[in-house]
C-alpha cells in the first residue's frame, strides 16, 4: 500500500478518493495544457461523437499501420496522419537521446514503442453482447419468464427488462460506443506506448511523471499535436482541433476538422440499426426452450399437460415476419431508454412517432443517423452528462478561487459544444 497514491481499489472509499484526487491534482490539475482528462469533462466522448453529438465510428480505409510495435507480430493501426505524427515524434526523441539531452535508458519515454492503438469497437461490442446475452438469459430464467411461444412474446418480456437495464448497460451498438465499456482507443486517434494498469497511480507517477524525461516528452507531444491522458500517461491522443495536427492531416487529404469528422468517420447507428435485428434473432434462439410444458386444470379437476414448442424461425422466415420498420421502432425505443431515460413517456412516444413518419415518408434512414441521434444525444444537465460534468468542474473551480486555492479562473465560451474538439 502506498502512502500518497492509490495502487488498488481495495482501499477504503475515503482513502481512494483522497489519493486519486492527489494524483489528479499533481498530473492534471497543475500539469501542461496538453495533459488532459478523458474520463470526465469535455473530452469524455472524444473521438466517439461528432460536433452534433452523433456517436461515430471510423471508416476502415482511414487506418494505416504504425511503426515500432512492441510486439513484431502486432499490427497496430491509427489514422494515416496520426501514424506520421507519431513517426516524427519518435524521431525527435531519438535525436534528443543521441544528443544526450534525455535519458536513453528510460523504458518508455525515450525510444517509443507502440503497445496498443486502434481497438475495433465492433469486436468489443461482440464480446460485450455475449456477456449481456447470458445475463439476460439468467434474468429471464431466474424470474420464471422463460415460457414464451414466439418472438412477439419474447420481445414483450425483453423490453420490460431493458426498460431498466439499458439505462446503465446499453443494448445497442450505438449506445455501447458512448458507454464506459468503450473509450478513446476506438477512435483511431490514440496510441499507447506502454502496457500498464489504470488502477496503480503510484506506478504511473514513478514510471512516467517522475521520469527525468517527462517534461521533455510532454513538450514534444505538444509540438506534434498530441494530448496525454493524465489517467494513463502512456496514452497519447491526436488533438484534431490543433493546427499542428491539421498540417499532417492535409497530407492525407483532410482540409479541416469537419472534413476529418465527416470523411474519416461515419454514424455508428448505421451499423447499430442494421445489427439490432441480427442480435435479437440470435438472442431469441439463445434464450428460448426447445420445448416446455404448460399445465392447465380443467373444471372437472383433470390436469392436462401440454407440450409447447416455441416457433423455430429460419432466417428468411424471421426477416419476412419482422421487417425493417419493426426493428426501426425497437431501435428508437431502445435509444430513448439509453439516452433519454428522464423524458416523459408521452414525449418519448412523440419523438419515436415523428421519426417513424419521417423515414416512412422519405424512405431515408439518414433522419435517424443524423437528426434523431443528434437530438437525443445532446447533453442535458443530468448526472453523468457532459454538461453536468463541466458545470460541476466550474463550480469546483469557482470554490477553489474563493477559498484562495487558485489565483485565477479561466472561463471558456458556453457554446454547448461539448464534443471536445
Amino acid at each position: 500500500m502506498s502512502k500518497f497514491f492509490a495502487r488498488l481499489n481495495s482501499e477504503s472509499t475515503k482513502e481512494l478518493f483522497e489519493k486519486r484526487t492527489r494524483y489528479k491534482n499533481i498530473v492534471f490539475g497543475r500539469g501542461a495544457a496538453n495533459v488532459v482528462s478523458f474520463i470526465d469533462g469535455e473530452k469524455i466522448f472524444y473521438g466517439r461523437i461528432d460536433r452534433k453529438f452523433v456517436p461515430i465510428e471510423t471508416r476502415g480505409n482511414t487506418l494505416k499501420p504504425l511503426i515500432s510495435p512492441a510486439d513484431p507480430t502486432m499490427a497496430p493501426q491509427a489514422f494515416g496522419f496520426v501514424t506520421e505524427m507519431f513517426r516524427q515524434l519518435a524521431l525527435q526523441l531519438q535525436k534528443q537521446v543521441a544528443m544526450g539531452k534525455i535519458d536513453g535508458s528510460d523504458p518508455f519515454l525515450a525510444n517509443l514503442k507502440v503497445y496498443k492503438a486502434y481497438q475495433d469497437p465492433r469486436a468489443a461490442y461482440l464480446d460485450y453482447m455475449k456477456t449481456y446475452s447470458l445475463l439476460l438469459k439468467n434474468m429471464i430464467y431466474g424470474d420464471f419468464n422463460d415460457k414464451f411461444k414466439n418472438f412477439d412474446e419474447f420481445m414483450a418480456l425483453l423490453m420490460n427488462i431493458l426498460e431498466t437495464s439499458a439505462k446503465n448497460q446499453p443494448f445497442t451498438y450505438t449506445g455501447f460506443l458512448k458507454s464506459k465499456n468503450c473509450n478513446v482507443m476506438s477512435s483511431g486517434l490514440a496510441i499507447e506506448i506502454a502496457d500498464s494498469t489504470h488502477m496503480d497511480d503510484l506506478k504511473k507517477y514513478d514510471l512516467f511523471v517522475k521520469s527525468k524525461n517527462w517534461k521533455l516528452f510532454v513538450n514534444a507531444c505538444n509540438t506534434y499535436g498530441f494530448m496525454i491522458d493524465y489517467n494513463a500517461p502512456w496514452r497519447i491522443v491526436a488533438d484534431i482541433g490543433a493546427p499542428e495536427v491539421m498540417g499532417y492531416a492535409k497530407l492525407y487529404g483532410y482540409s479541416s476538422l469537419e472534413h476529418i469528422l465527416t470523411d474519416g468517420y461515419k454514424p455508428a447507428s448505421k451499423y447499430g440499426l442494421r445489427n439490432l435485428a441480427k442480435n435479437l434473432f440470435e438472442l431469441y434462439n439463445f434464450v428460448k426452450h426447445t420445448f416446455y410444458h404448460e399445465v392447465t386444470v380443467c373444471e372437472s379437476g383433470k390436469v392436462i399437460k401440454k407440450r409447447i414448442e416455441p416457433v423455430n424461425y429460419t432466417r428468411p422466415q424471421f426477416f419476412e415476419a419482422y421487417d425493417d420498420k419493426y426493428f426501426l421502432k425497437v431501435y428508437l425505443k431502445l435509444r430513448m431508454i439509453e439516452e433519454a431515460a428522464t423524458k416523459q413517456k408521452s414525449e418519448k412516444e412523440r419523438i419515436i412517432n415523428h421519426y417513424m413518419k419521417m423515414v416512412e415518408m422519405e424512405n431515408d434512414f439518414n433522419f435517424i443517423h443524423n437528426k434523431f441521434e443528434s437530438e437525443i444525444n445532446k447533453t442535458f444537465d443530468k448526472k453523468g452528462s457532459l454538461s453536468y460534468s463541466i458545470y460541476s468542474d466550474r463550480l469546483k473551480t469557482q470554490k477553489d478561487f474563493e477559498d484562495k486555492k487558485i489565483s485565477n479562473i479561466t472561463i471558456t465560451g458556453d457554446n454547448e459544444n461539448f464534443s471536445g474538439y
